[in-house]
């Protein structure tokens, strides 16, 4: 795990963890954790949901960029002639460039959400692994309580 994705983990559980820690018996039963822990996994899994279909759009657009400049190519042959086709190739190039390079850019911070989306589940375990000890260590106070 990265430098960064470690720093944005602590900080989210820590918030999360001040948050709780202020509330009234929050820290005692571990079902708070578990129910936060439930949340995360919700968000995370609805935040994937959107971002994956955020990303099949983005796809179908890409698609019709591609093919409204193949047309406008066409078109621009079919005006001026084909003497004129190397100038109108090139201008097709670019504007091929400009849609792979806007891609690019839309899969890095696809990428970089995902990345989030990953540091919320990571959370999420934490906090269910934090309410799950928590719930064993009042089973066993409760026993040595309660006696043989």
């Amino acid at each position: 795990m990265g430098s960064r994705r470690r720093r944005r983990v602590a900080w989210a559980a820590a918030g999360v963890l001040l948050t709780c820690g202020g509330t009234a018996g929050c820290l005692g039963s571990g079902r708070v954790e578990q129910a936060g822990a439930e949340v995360l996994d919700l968000v995370a899994k609805q935040t994937a949901g959107a971002l994956d279909e955020y990303e099949r759009d983005l796809q179908a657009i890409d698609a019709d960029r591609r093919q409204a400049a193949v047309q406008n190519l066409a078109e621009r042959v079919k005006r001026d002639g084909p003497e004129k086709v190397d100038g109108h190739a090139a201008a097709l190039l670019q504007s091929l460039e400009k849609i792979a390079g806007d891609r690019q850019a839309a899969r890095q911070r696809y990428e970089a959400a995902m990345d989030n989306v990953e540091v919320l589940r990571e959370v999420a375990g934490g906090f269910r692994r934090y309410g799950e000890r928590v719930q064993q260590v009042n089973n066993q106070v409760q026993s040595v309580i309660k006696g043989p």
